[in-house]
């Protein structure tokens, strides 16, 4: 009994030492301490297997590497864990706890199975010039098109202070300086060519 108390307090130490780790936000270093905690109180709870008249240090031992096996993300041992607990004498509360660290494994693992959504990378803004057709001001949306040399259209917003020479440069043939963050094309600048007229 007495090597089971040494063992359980090196799972414990071990468990405290890892959730220093993790406060002081060293994941790779909280999780082996976690690990290693483990191993240690598994060791202690396999020691009373078949020691169905122990109780309820049986089942709470076993209720205690289950959980560790959890921190470390040991999934499969977590549920060995709790099916070893469950064959005792344990309580009820003890009996409680161990199924609802059951059924929080299942979550575990069917988020685990599911896809995982990758954030897109925040693009850099970009600027470029574009020349084209000044068409359709909507003064109200601060919102104009420009109608390119092959025919694309561009939505672009502009700013109230750009608001005056927007509309007088309404229907004229012009070179926009744009700013582009994601798929909202702001415009910075607006000059209108004059065309050449041609002999």
């Amino acid at each position: 009994m007495s090597n089971l108390k040494e063992i359980h307090q090196t799972a414990s130490t071990y468990m405290q030492m890892a959730l220093v780790a993790q406060g002081r936000g060293n994941e790779p270093e909280s999780l082996r301490l976690f690990e290693l905690a483990f191993e240690a109180e598994k060791q202690a709870a396999l020691s009373l297997w078949s020691d169905f008249e122990n109780e309820p240090t049986r089942s709470i031992l076993f209720r205690s590497a289950a959980n560790l096996a959890m921190d470390c993300k040991k999934y499969a041992e977590a549920k060995k864990m709790i099916h070893l607990g469950l064959a005792g004498n344990s309580s009820e509360e003890i009996v409680d706890e161990l199924l609802q660290l059951s059924k929080q494994i299942e979550k575990e693992l069917k988020l685990a199975k599911q896809p995982q959504v990758v954030a897109e990378k925040a693009k850099k803004p970009q600027h470029f010039w574009l020349k084209g057709t000044l068409t359709i001001a909507d003064a109200r949306q601060h919102q104009i098109r420009i109608v390119s040399d092959d025919n694309k259209i561009a939505k672009v917003h502009f700013p109230k202070d750009l608001g005056e020479i927007v509309r007088n440069y309404w229907n004229e043939y012009v070179n926009a300086y744009i700013l582009k963050q994601g798929k909202i094309l702001t415009l910075v600048d607006i000059d209108k060519i004059f065309m050449q007229k041609t002999a």
